[in-house]
């Protein structure tokens, strides 16, 4: 590096100068011409020796007529520096220092670049200490721009309120805050919700300016008041109304004749004086029944004896260490105020004092944190509400405090007793059973005999619990800790030894290697054999879990983020997806290549891993009872358990919800598939054929096999067996059906309907359509259209078939019988029942009542009808012949002993 440090090149035309690998620390460049190559050079070194938070010493330079476009002026001190006729529109000047020159310069260069409409950017400079009288600020954006000390006359500040309110959002202050308007007119000029603090009116005119919803500070205020007093006529109240002086000090402001209405006081300190005026102005302007607003004052370390409250609204207002007594609170509104001990002690007596006899004295909603309330009665009192945090009680009020509390909470939510301080106190036999006390102090208290059933604990809480427990629990015996709320605490490093955890709630709790194998301990000790020791939804993130027992523990929801858990022993433990996704890519990186991924003998139950990459992994034993599994998974798991299969004995893929995956060609041969749900999974004739045989090697004797809600749509199924099947809620759409055997094979409706379709299209003219030996039962049928089946072997049992239609259908005795009991219940009285048109040719009818039954048209070809009853019923002579054909003359038929002696109508018998 040349060193060129230290030198005085003031007043010099150094344009064309190279300074590039030149120390220019120290050096004096005032008044000199700079270019741009000299410029960078010069924000370059000086950039790298300022301190932190210090400006970059860029003054009275001349940087006339350069081209500065992009050059970064950012946290630069540019006082002084000329910029005439330089490009400087596109240059950073973010919390750069300009001065009055060199803003007006950047206006001129801006505006001149802006196109009609858009604002010239004016943000984030640093304009403080700079006089700016007249500038014309409209149409800028000067957001974030620091005008601290700045001074303005009338027109510049006019032009500065109008832009920033038209960049500020709704419902915020426009920042005039630190402004020098010293000595200046300002007339009638618009300060409404504006930020004033700071802002120095010294000897300006301001009487007449709007303040509505400004904010001031003290100064700010003394100096309207003085204005507006000496321009306000005798008798008259000088005009503070609606001004913000939240925040601020007022204590000693004389409000005396000042119009105070909707003036903001939050969080202001006021004196006696000063809460006696706002007290009567606001009661002037209350309506009737209202309450007159103080709320949110601070009246902190005031004498406020004799002070009428009544009917004030005192939500919010600090009394800490004011002298309240003989003040009249009388129906006053105490929510969120705030109270010491001799204040509270005060409005207990107040209210106890006017309290009807058997009703509770009102301590609601007050804000009580950080005192000494031992020994303070709260008996009879309503606490509902109120604020104790950090506040110091005796066990006769943590009582009282409990009893009011539980009362008021809603069923299942817990009851607030945190952040109390029950330190020393002997809290033996203490119900907080269902209560929040996390934030409480229980040092040196006397609780190893408390009650903490589903108590909420923080670590804190835990660690003093555990103390006191371990301190008064015999030797040998366990540490009771049973039934806490442990949820979302950092308990890395407890020492859960000899503990009884059962029942504790660790959801989302943090625990380190130490603590979580002294909890595996504990947890071990206490669960039953056969059940799964409970690590649900822990937080283990980020930790070295390092060789760690999990064996027969169910990590469901517990959180393995950036765990080091390739080392740790899952067998038989329960894993989500997540933790099983964890799991595969914490082995993966650690496993060699060309050896298997170690997922043996995992409980993947009841998950949906559909997506999972098992590919190149061992999963011998492991369980995927009732888990969804995808085609790549399913195809990996029967790879991996053929492998381990002894000869003769069939792969286990039982209780496995593989529904809606496509499964064609999938080889299910030797495989035990009993249980496995396949609803909507579509197969193709080979994995299809595969399955059945397979389901069929497993299914008990008398039994159907279960093939129900496939999905077996536009398949080619040619002669498959489903003999013996259960098929209801199968989809047949399109698939090529008519040749499959469904001997006692199950349909519903809508499979009983494709088949009819199917074997329809096929069959011959004048050939029955063979819907032999199917299981219709209980199905309802309405309307199914059987005419020209070949129906015998048919099962209808319980079916809905009254109004099926069976023209020229061939029965059998069975389903006749169902047929004629079926529409028997429907047929009106007196009514024949409709049995026209069958066919029940080469049947043996013996026995059958076909009493009141229209037979005309139906075929009793080479049937059997000894004792069958024919009272009533409507024949034809065709059918008639036939029965007297089938050899049966002395059968009895109407009233008649036989055909030739009938007496009726012609056509009727």
């Amino acid at each position: 590096m040349v060193d060129l440090t230290n030198l005085d090149l003031s007043y010099e035309d150094l344009r064309g100068i190279d300074f590039s690998h030149c120390d220019l620390t120290g050096t004096d460049f005032s008044a000199s011409k700079l270019d741009r190559a000299g410029l960078e050079r010069l924000i370059a070194v000086r950039k790298a020796v300022a301190h932190e938070g210090e400006l970059v010493d860029l003054t009275n330079l001349d940087l006339s007529d350069q081209d500065l476009s992009d050059i970064d002026f950012s946290n630069c001190d540019l006082r002084g520096t000329d910029f005439t006729g330089a490009t400087i529109e596109k240059a950073i000047f973010t919390k750069a220092r300009l001065d009055r020159a060199g803003l007006e310069q950047l206006i001129a260069a801006r505006k001149a670049a802006t196109p009609e409409g858009e604002l010239v950017d004016l943000t984030n400079l640093d304009l403080s200490y700079q006089d700016l009288s007249d500038i014309d600020f409209s149409h800028c954006d000067l957001w974030g721009t620091d005008f601290t000390a700045a001074k303005l006359n009338w027109a510049a500040l006019e032009r500065l309120i109008a832009a920033l309110k038209a960049t500020t959002r709704e419902g915020e202050l426009v920042d005039l805050g630190g402004l020098n308007l010293s000595g200046q007119d300002l007339g009638n000029i618009d300060f409404s919700h504006c930020d004033l603090t700071g802002t120095d009116f010294t000897g300006a005119i301001i009487d007449k300016a709007n303040f509505t919803k400004a904010r001031l500070d003290r100064a700010g205020l003394e100096r309207l008041i003085a204005a507006r007093k000496a321009a306000t006529p005798e008798g008259e109240l000088v005009d503070l109304t609606n001004l913000d002086l939240s925040y601020e000090d007022l204590r000693g402001i004389d409000f005396s004749h000042c119009d105070l209405t909707g003036t903001d006081f939050s969080a202001s300190k006021l004196d006696r004086a000063g809460l006696e005026r706002l007290i009567a102005v606001r009661k002037a302007v209350a309506h009737e029944g209202e309450l007159v607003d103080l709320t949110n004052l601070d009246l902190s370390d005031q004498d406020l004896s004799d002070i009428d409250f009544s009917n004030c609204d005192l939500t919010g207002t600090d009394f800490t260490g004011a002298i309240i007594d003989k003040a009249n609170f009388t129906k006053a509104n105490f929510t969120k105020a705030r109270l010491d001990r001799a204040g509270l002690e005060r409005l207990i007596a107040a209210r106890k004092a006017v309290a009807q006899e058997g009703e509770l004295v009102d301590l609601t909603n007050l804000d009580l944190s950080y005192e000494d309330l031992r020994g303070i009665d709260f008996s009879h009192c309503d606490l509902t509400g109120t604020d104790f945090s950090e506040s110091k009680l005796d066990r006769a009020g943590l009582e009282r405090l409990i009893a009011a509390r539980k009362a008021a909470t809603p069923e299942g939510e817990l009851v607030d007793l945190t952040n109390l301080n029950l330190s020393y106190e002997d809290l033996s036999d203490i119900d907080f059973s269902n209560c929040d006390l996390r934030g409480t102090d229980f040092t040196g208290a006397t609780i190893e005999k408390a009650i903490f059933t589903k108590a909420r604990l923080d670590r804190a809480g835990l660690e003093q619990l555990i103390a006191a427990r371990k301190a008064a629990t015999p030797e040998g015996e366990l540490v009771d800790l049973t039934n806490l709320d442990l949820s979302y605490q950092d308990l890395s490093d407890i020492d859960f030894s000899h503990c009884d955890l059962w029942g504790t709630d660790f959801t989302a709790a943090k625990l380190n290697w130490a603590a979580l194998e002294r909890l595996i301990a504990a947890l071990k000790a206490t669960t039953r054999e056969g059940e799964l020791v409970d690590l649900t939804n822990l937080n283990l993130s980020d930790q070295d879990l390092g060789d760690i027992d999990f064996s027969h523990c169910d990590l469901t929801g517990t959180n393995f983020t950036g765990a080091t858990i390739d080392k740790a022993n899952f067998t038989k433990a329960r894993l989500d997806r997540v933790g099983l996704e964890r799991l595969i890519a914490a082995r993966k990186a650690a496993t060699p290549e060309g050896e298997l991924v170690d997922l043996t003998n995992l409980d993947l139950s009841y998950e949906d891993l559909r997506g999972i990459d098992f590919s190149h992994c061992d999963l011998t034993g492991t369980d995927f009872s009732e888990s969804k599994l995808d085609r790549a998974g399913l195809e990996r798991l029967i790879a991996a358990r053929k492998a381990v299969a002894h000869e003769g004995e069939l792969v286990d893929l039982t209780n496995l919800d593989l529904s809606d995956q496509d499964l064609s060609d999938i080889d299910f041969s030797n495989c035990d598939l009993r249980g496995t749900d396949f609803t909507a999974a579509k197969l193709n004739w080979a994995a299809l054929e595969r399955m059945i045989a397979a389901l069929k090697a497993t299914t008990r004797e008398g039994e159907l096999v279960d093939l129900t809600n496939l999905n077996l749509s536009d398949q080619d199924l040619g002669d498959i067996d489903f003999s013996h099947c259960d098929l209801r809620g199968t989809n047949f759409t399109g698939a090529t059906i008519e040749k499959a055997n469904f001997t006692k094979a199950r349909l519903d409706r809508a499979g009983l309907e494709r088949l009819i379709a199917a074997r329809k299209a096929v069959a011959q003219e004048g050939e029955l359509v063979d819907l032999r030996n199917l299981n219709l039962s209980y199905e309802d049928l309405s309307d199914i259209d059987f005419s020209h089946c070949d129906l015998r072997g048919t099962n209808f049992t319980g079916a809905t078939i009254d109004k099926a239609i069976f023209t020229k259908a061939r029965l059998d005795r069975a389903g006749l019988e169902q047929l004629i009991a079926a529409r028997k219940a429907t047929t009106r009285r007196r009514a024949l029942v409709d049995l026209m048109d069958l066919d029940l040719s080469d049947q043996d009818l013996g026995g059958i009542n076909f009493s009141h039954c229209d037979l005309r048209r139906t075929n009793f070809t080479g049937v059997t009808i000894d004792k069958a009853i024919f009272t009533k019923a409507k024949l034809y002579p065709a059918g008639l012949k036939q029965l007297i054909a089938a050899g049966k003359a002395t059968t009895r038929i109407g009233r008649s002993k036989g055909p030739e002696s009938v007496r009726s109508r012609p056509g009727e018998y």
